[in-house]
């Protein structure tokens, strides 16, 4: 049963005819306007305020760009350098000067008119 004393609050009327809902869970056209008065929206200007403090610090990109090529002849550095153990195994392969010293001494050489071998001088 309806009863019109008691419940009128809920009972809107469109065009004469009448609606029966809770008019507590719906708006009212009045209240739909208010509440987009009420809304403070942003504008354009203010938009493209926030998206330009958002992307500030962003790098453009060129400089990407120049950072990447950075990397890319660090890396073709890094490729073409000898770590300390290869460093190390090459060095060994060669002489050192005492050893290269004392080969030298071994061998002969001319010089004018003597002939110096095994470090004792002949003369011819």
């Amino acid at each position: 049963m309806i009863y019109p004393d008691c419940d009128i609050k809920r009972w809107e009327y469109c065009d004469n005819t009448v609606v029966l809902a809770n008019a507590d869970y719906y708006y009212t056209k009045e209240q739909v306007d208010k509440k987009i008065e009420d809304v403070e929206g942003m504008t354009p200007e203010d938009v493209q305020k926030q998206i330009d403090w958002s992307i500030k610090d962003k790098a453009d990109k060129t400089e990407v760009n120049a950072l990447a090529e950075q990397v890319r002849q660090n890396t073709q550095r890094i490729l073409n350098t000898y770590t300390k153990d290869e460093t190390n195994s090459l060095l060994q392969a060669y002489l050192t000067k005492l050893e290269a010293n004392g080969m030298v001494a071994n061998y002969a050489k001319v010089n004018g008119d003597t002939l110096t071998l095994n470090n004792e001088n002949i003369t011819i």
